[in-house]
């Protein structure tokens, strides 16, 4: 009977033992912004991306090509990566017909981005800006669908050569969910 006392002892630390055998984790006084939500609002070509953590909205990243012709913008995700402060995100267009839709099979074009939260930072293919809590960025993208401009603020709408009643169109849209400088 002892013997199967001490045996059942052995198995229980060695249980609980193995249980601790992964990567120990410690609590950190980590003060990195974790996207936990996104959503994207499509309007005049572009697409709106608001970065959300819980009910907070973090960032607002616009992209928009320069040049519209028949694009569409059609899609938009996005995710974590490995670690929980980087985000990448993406949008995408297709190519429309003349009378404004567009079939399954039509040509795509897409374009991505990572948020990093813990620096603070959004990559894009021609580099990494600084970004603040609850920034406005606008980012154009030129006819080989690469980044020609970042800039922040939403006056930097402006950048787009769009008739002038859409472009005030798509201030309003923008300062619905913007309330920054």
């Amino acid at each position: 009977m002892n013997r199967t006392l001490y045996i059942l002892a052995f198995l229980t630390i060695a249980q609980s033992l193995s249980a601790c055998s992964g990567q120990l984790t410690y609590p950190s006084n980590d003060k990195s912004t974790v996207v936990s939500a996104s959503h994207s609002i499509y309007i005049e070509g572009g697409v709106l991306k608001v970065l959300s953590a819980d009910t907070q909205n973090i960032l607002f990243v616009y992209v928009r090509p320069e040049v519209i012709d028949q694009w569409i913008a059609t899609g938009g995700g996005g995710g974590m990566e490995d670690k929980p402060w980087l985000f990448k995100s993406a949008v995408s267009w297709t190519l429309g017909d003349e009378n404004g839709g567009y079939s399954n099979d039509a040509p795509q074009k897409a374009f991505s981005f990572l948020f990093n939260g813990q620096d603070m930072t959004l990559t894009v293919d021609t580099g990494t800006y600084a970004v603040h809590r609850g920034g406005f960025i606008v980012i154009a993208l030129d006819s080989n669908w690469r980044t020609s401009a970042v800039k922040s603020g939403i006056e930097s709408l402006r950048i787009f050569n769009i008739p002038e009643d859409a472009g005030q169109h798509l201030l309003n849209e923008a300062r619905k969910y913007y309330t920054g400088q």
